[in-house]
């Protein structure tokens, strides 16, 4: 893929145009088989057992797992990130429980996490109770705050896209970058090759300069207590495919990422991670939730 053509500046915007490949990706991904034996769970099935527990059930709880990479090198900065973001299964039954099941590719800036960029898909039974849906959207957070409202970006973008879980699975190809103070989230639906609105926040009080470690993620808060109902939430896979020097070098994820750490198991949620794609050089995580870890 030509990445120079594909993406550009022009202003302070940043304009991505689909490249030739982009509707070929997933499917040279999605066959990839794991290269790294991860803690995963005691049966080779999604519906094994689960050997640890965390935390356990309660009302308006968290559970979440996660896995971490970090720079390979600490003294190269990159500002640029592509990848794609599949929600695959939405199923549930029962209208006894409210909650709400965020899968995400997470990135952080500069030390300590104090900024972050993610990419969300949101699986909810809570906030448009009995009903659920499905949406998609970015989230940053600004020196250890709260989740910045969309309101407070300087452009909200697409704001929420609400997904239709027919179409599923679908993917949707992420752009984030950071430059002169300014994060920018670019989405794009790649079965049309349609982007939406851009989205950018204006951080110009202290500014990220680099990305410094990425996530996968599979998370789940549970507003009622004990969960009774059924569900299924599954995105896989999401891959992170390019990265970006800052000085313009366009690096493949392997190169950039290594292994950190993978917290521990944790009621209704599991995550699995490998390097995939061509030549195992991308970064593939596999976010899932089901009533029955629990």
């Amino acid at each position: 893929m030509d990445l120079d053509s594909h993406v550009k500046l022009e202003g302070d915007s940043i304009i991505v145009n689909p490249g030739e490949n982009d509707v070929t990706l997933i499917k040279q991904i999605s066959s990839a088989s794991s290269v790294i034996e991860t803690p995963a769970l005691e049966s080779s099935t999604r519906t094994g057992t689960k050997s640890v527990r965390v935390t356990p059930q309660g009302v308006d709880t968290w559970h979440n797992e996660r896995v971490f990479f970090e720079r390979a090198s600490k003294t190269v900065n990159y500002n640029y990130i592509i990848g794609q973001i599949t929600p695959d299964t939405w199923s549930f039954s029962g209208n006894n429980d409210q909650y709400y099941v965020p899968q995400e590719r997470e990135t952080y800036l500069n030390p300590n996490r104090q900024d972050a960029i993610e990419v969300v898909v949101n699986y909810d039974h809570y906030s448009d109770y009995p009903l659920g849906k499905v949406s998609l959207f970015p989230a940053i957070y600004d020196d250890g705050s709260d989740v910045i409202d969309l309101s407070n970006y300087e452009d909200s973008g697409a704001e929420i896209i609400e997904l239709i879980p027919n179409s599923f699975p679908h993917s949707y190809g992420y752009h984030i970058e950071i430059y002169n103070g300014k994060y920018y989230i670019n989405f794009e639906d790649m079965n049309t090759l349609q982007w939406f609105d851009q989205y950018v926040y204006n951080d110009q009080d202290n500014p990220s300069t680099t990305f410094t470690e990425v996530c996968g993620s599979s998370e789940f808060f549970q507003h009622t207590s004990p969960i009774t109902d059924s569900f299924y939430a599954y995105t896989e896979p999401i891959i992170d495919e390019w990265v970006r020097e800052t000085g313009g070098t366009w690096r493949e994820p392997r190169q950039v990422w290594t292994f950190e750490n993978q917290t521990e198991n944790e009621n209704f949620v599991h995550i699995n991670w490998c390097w995939g794609g061509s030549n195992n050089q991308e970064l593939i995580t596999e976010s899932y939730a089901w009533s029955g870890w629990a």
